[in-house]
């Protein structure tokens, strides 16, 4: 008798650090820590900053050349705007996000390189 309460008392432990374990495996693959988001939040402000200045920069449209305020404003303003946007993102849908700008970067480089070959 007292093997048999000695066993599930032990199975019954297992199971919840099994059962914890697992909670914290889970939270770690979606949750995203404060310092991580705000360095993923910049490199992105960054990304779509540069994209934006290789793909507008020199333009001219409706007669107007487009010309971009310092990058220290354009920087802090897309900082915010990603933060905001963002918040509610896992760190694999921002991870995918971040793909998508740095595909978007590597397309806009060499669109901007093959016109600069012409």
């Amino acid at each position: 008798m007292k093997k048999k309460k000695i066993f599930s008392f032990l199975f019954s432990a297992a199971a919840l650090s099994l059962l914890g374990a697992s909670f914290v495996y889970i939270g770690k693959k979606y949750l995203i820590y404060p310092n991580d988001y705000d360095k993923a939040c910049i490199y992105m402000a960054v990304l779509d900053d540069e994209i934006a200045r290789m793909e507008l920069e020199g333009k001219v449209i409706n007669g107007r050349a487009i010309k971009f305020p310092p990058r220290q404003e354009t920087l802090y303003f897309k900082f915010t705007m990603f933060k905001d946007i963002n918040r509610h993102l896992s760190r694999m849908e921002l991870k995918h996000k971040i793909e998508l700008l740095e595909a978007r970067y590597e397309k806009s480089k060499k669109e901007k390189e093959q016109g600069e070959q012409l």
